[in-house]
């Protein structure tokens, strides 16, 4: 296995985010990092595109998840970002996220989130029962 990092740095969206009501009127600004685990053999074997990760199917998948408007927090949008990268692209073996918000205090340069997520972790939650309450 030969083992490498791809990436996407500063992916800039403008998108509907927050809980207050502002911010669910007014686009703001969020800045996205990613970068996963892939193993690189068979794309240094082939040099095709087909055998490694499309950073643009990548990018275009996050900034639809992003235009949702769903989300109020970031937390949430990372997360859920990263484990649907997990479930979209079988070569990833693990994905971080970092999604900054310049906006959201007023005399910070900006506030983020980082999260990583890993396959066994994406497995294991999916392999899950879920725990109902017995009366």
């Amino acid at each position: 296995m030969s083992k490498g990092y791809i990436g996407i740095h500063g992916l800039k969206l403008s998108c509907i985010i927050g809980c207050n009501k502002h911010e669910r009127i007014q686009h703001q600004i969020l800045l996205i990092d990613v970068k996963f685990v892939y193993d690189f053999t068979e794309c240094v074997k082939s040099d095709h595109l087909y055998s490694t990760v499309d950073y643009e199917a990548v990018a275009n998948f996050i900034s639809k998840t992003a235009h949702s408007g769903k989300f109020h927090v970031i937390e949430a949008l990372a997360t859920t970002i990263a484990c649907e990268i997990l479930k979209k692209f079988a070569k990833i073996k693990e994905c971080y996220i970092k999604i900054t918000k310049p906006s959201a205090i007023e005399n910070a340069e900006a506030c983020f989130v980082e999260y990583t997520h890993t396959r066994t972790n994406a497995m294991k939650k999916s392999k899950q029962k879920p725990k109902v309450k017995r009366k």
